[in-house]
């Protein structure tokens, strides 16, 4: 089992990268929202590792900058119906603070977002996994409460002539220790292209 690996980024390819680990080369997927994190070819990386194989198919490394994402991950493959590759969709499509805090308070919309889930697995989502999710009301709320926030973020930049693109990439950027909509707002202005 690979529970981890710590080396300089060879390759960023789509969905995955590539590293270096002392002259061996892995292959290893992680979540879109954080490529650009740890996109930098020859910077260093340290991720938690996945690692899924089956008799049908080619064995796949899924790493995560976090222990708490990689739990997520393995949370959301107790599903059934949830492969590595939807789970990894889910984990793109928001922070793990916001998913968790979305099955914690039964918000299956929110996984909805993700591409290829559909109302159906993500109501299984939350029903299996609520119970599960260990997140405190406090923090639940805080996590969907960044994520209205970020929705009229979204809407003020926009109204600012702001690209879509642009407004994304600023709002991933956006400092997790921020957390009202005018700290998250000058954030991303700060890094809005």
């Amino acid at each position: 089992m690979i529970s981890g690996l710590s080396g300089k980024i060879v390759r960023n390819m789509e969905g995955k990268i590539e590293i270096d680990v002392n002259g061996v080369y892995f292959t290893v997927f992680v979540p879109k929202r954080y490529l650009r994190q740890v996109s930098k070819t020859g910077g260093a990386v340290h991720l938690y590792t996945y690692l899924h194989a089956n008799r049908e198919e080619t064995p796949e490394l899924f790493g995560f900058l976090t222990e708490e994402e990689l739990g997520l991950f393995e949370l959301l493959l107790s599903v059934s119906g949830v492969g590595p590759r939807m789970a990894l969709n889910i984990l793109s499509s928001s922070a793990t603070g916001k998913l968790a805090a979305a099955i914690a308070q039964g918000r299956p919309d929110i996984i909805e977002k993700a591409q290829g889930v559909g109302k159906k697995t993500a109501m299984r989502i939350v029903l299996d996994l609520k119970d599960k999710i260990r997140t405190s009301k406090k923090n639940a709320s805080l996590g969907l409460e960044e994520e209205g926030a970020d929705e009229e973020i979204k809407e003020a930049l926009s109204a600012l002539g702001y690209r879509r693109a642009a407004i994304r990439e600023a709002i991933e950027k956006i400092d997790p220790k921020f957390t009202k909509i005018g700290e998250r707002l000058k954030d991303a202005l700060k890094k809005i292209k």
